[in-house]
């Protein structure tokens, strides 16, 4: 099946469209910040205890 959307660069820009570029700023540093806790998370508890 083929994906209407050839890449990633019409869906960015469809979305600054609709929702403005800062918005979309706004939920990408939400979605990091997101990540960066659960990468921290994953390093604490990697080897089943709390790691100094």
């Amino acid at each position: 099946m083929d994906n209407p959307i050839k890449d990633n660069g019409e869906v960015y820009a469809k979305l600054i469209e609709a929702f403005g570029e800062d918005r979309q700023l706004i939920v990408c540093i939400e979605e990091m910040s997101e990540l960066t806790k659960e990468l921290c998370k994953y390093l604490r508890y990697k080897d089943g205890i709390l790691t100094k």
